[in-house]
């Protein structure tokens, strides 16, 4: 049912009552307007007149304002206690005041298991709004931090059934399937998005990127050339165009679409790197070196961007270049055996077995397999 909860339709007669019982209240004092406005005024700027997020209602709405609720209860017993009528009241008022807090103690120690993490927080809102996308999204969240693929693309469509307009975790959907190399799932995301919002050249571009995935050449480049239409002075469309027109062999075109995305972006390491791919295509090493140089003075930490720059310096026979390039990114990641395995090669390319050697026996040891034939080659 999409019927509002029974608490939102009885919401305004509680109000009607304490706003009635407010107002009688003042012939009594100020006291209980002074609670009653502490409370109003503290609830009123977080009320969803404005939105302020993505909850109507939420306990942390209450936190502060309840002082002024619990000031007016307390003040009430006060009073009652101090009533000559009611001399039994204060015994009465101490042990309710006693079992009201033992069963909160009760609750809240309850509830630090919900607080634990993430999962139970959102594991117990689930149960209790089993139809609450937000709370499937937000688990999926946790489940993919942690490396939980397949709990977290569950919850991930959970929320999508729930809500089948949910951008956010149709798009987040999309690419846990583009990293399992599912493109026929990815690709139907890909359409649903680009159905609720044609406005989004960002989803041309990744529809592009997963048609080129799967071959579909013609495609990829009629997406590509629409988003730059859509777009024109955004620098991915025209950079993923000319790695488009590279598979496609349209060399001249290629390079004038990565020169138009280095123009309207000349600090994007992405472009220099995509770009040097091309020119080491093109057996241009001169250039690509120069721009993956320049990838790597815009952003230093891409581990890429050092592979494909050392094997490049590999293939020229700038072995000591490529054997500091493979360096650099052993200081970005200690147990790249790849790293290691890479240098063993280029010593073996400098005759030198003993380094080789060495370089392969710590591929090895983190992991990478190393053919037993080949260390003994070195020995």
């Amino acid at each position: 049912s999409d019927s509002l909860p029974l608490i939102y339709l009885i919401a305004p007669v509680i109000n009607f009552i304490v706003i009635g019982f407010v107002i009688y209240s003042v012939k009594t004092g100020k006291k209980i307007i002074f609670g009653f406005l502490f409370f109003f005024f503290n609830v009123l700027q977080i009320l969803q007149i404005l939105s302020v997020g993505a909850a109507i209602a939420a306990d942390r709405y209450f936190y502060v304002s309840s002082i002024g609720l619990f000031y007016i209860i307390g003040e009430s017993f006060s009073k009652a206690t101090e009533n000559p009528k009611y001399k039994n009241f204060k015994e009465i008022t101490v042990a309710m005041a006693f079992v009201i807090v033992a069963f909160l103690c009760i609750q809240t120690f309850r509830q630090n298991n919900v607080w634990k993490n993430s999962e139970n927080l959102w594991t117990q809102m689930i149960k209790v709004y089993p139809k609450n996308e937000l709370a499937y999204f937000n688990r999926a969240v946790y489940y993919f931090e942690n490396k939980q693929t397949d709990l977290a693309l569950n919850d991930f469509s959970s929320a999508i059934e729930r809500n089948p307009n949910y951008e956010q975790a149709i798009s987040a959907r999309l690419n846990m399937l583009s990293d399992k190399k599912d493109f026929t799932g990815a690709l139907n995301d890909l359409n649903k998005l680009i159905q609720i919002n044609p406005g989004n050249f960002e989803n041309y571009i990744r529809r592009g990127t997963v048609y080129r995935e799967m071959q579909q050449n013609k495609s990829a480049k009629e997406d590509f050339m629409k988003a730059i239409r859509m777009k024109p002075d955004n620098y991915t469309g025209y950079m993923n165009l000319a790695i488009q027109l590279c598979i496609e062999g349209n060399i001249n075109e290629a390079i004038i679409n990565f020169d138009k995305a280095q123009k309207l972006s000349p600090n994007t390491a992405d472009i220099y790197s995509n770009r040097a791919n091309f020119y080491a295509m093109t057996k241009n090493y001169v250039l690509a070196i120069a721009d993956y140089n320049k990838a790597i003075q815009l952003n230093p930490d891409v581990v890429g961007t050092y592979f494909n720059k050392a094997m490049l310096e590999t293939e020229f026979k700038k072995y000591d270049d490529a054997i500091n390039d493979y360096r650099k990114i052993i200081t970005l990641e200690p147990a790249n055996a790849t790293a290691y395995f890479r240098i063993a090669l280029v010593y073996i390319r400098k005759n030198d077995k003993k380094n080789a050697l060495e370089n392969a026996l710590k591929a090895k040891e983190l992991g990478y397999n190393v053919d037993e034939k080949f260390i003994g080659s070195l020995k």
